[in-house]
């Protein structure tokens, strides 16, 4: 939390004065890593979901999604860095409520109203919190028949949008002295 800590008094002095932003703080004792803590089984099946997802995207299912982040200039080191995945067309869901209601599912996100997956056919953006634990997802379409262009987690037990800020977490160990602006594309 120290690193987070300094872009927090970093933004509220450059920024927050300028443009008369108030900045809330998180009560971390929230999302303690406690035993204790009643989010501790969300922060797990989303662990499972992301490495599920990282999964899909090595297989020969995530042939054309692999095609589409290349041709952004997204190469394996940036991919696994963002722990960026791919969700195929359902099959989490389903695998998770073996072990986990479905009521749980739906209230983390992970689950539609229907009891399907929420994310189908979509590359996988990693939300984290500012602890690092993984909270929800940003997906974004790879093919032109999908209808929305990215469908993100809606509001959690572990997941509030407008306390995050994106990718925190690594920003405060990011090494940029050899980061190279070319390989960024729109």
């Amino acid at each position: 939390m120290e690193g987070a800590a300094k872009i927090y008094v970093t933004l509220d002095d450059n920024i927050t004065h300028e443009y008369n932003i108030e900045i809330d703080y998180l009560n971390t004792d929230d999302f303690s890593e406690d035993d204790n803590n009643p989010n501790k089984p969300y922060y797990e099946l989303y662990d499972i979901a992301l490495n599920y997802y990282k999964n899909n995207l090595n297989t020969k299912e995530g042939a054309e999604a692999r095609k589409y982040l290349s041709d952004r200039k997204l190469d394996k080191e940036t991919i696994d860095y963002f722990d960026i995945g791919l969700s195929l067309d359902g099959g989490l869901v389903n695998s998770l409520s073996k072990k986990t209601p479905l009521s749980t599912l739906k209230t983390i996100g992970l689950s539609n109203s229907s009891g399907n997956d929420l994310f189908k056919n979509r590359i996988m953006f990693t939300l984290r919190d500012n602890e690092g634990r993984v909270v929800g997802f940003s997906a974004r379409k790879y093919r032109e028949s999908d209808e929305a262009k990215y469908i993100n987690t809606l509001e959690t037990p572990i997941f509030k949008k407008g306390s995050m800020f994106y990718n925190l977490k690594s920003l405060t160990t990011l090494d940029l002295s050899n980061f190279n602006t070319e390989k960024v594309t729109s």
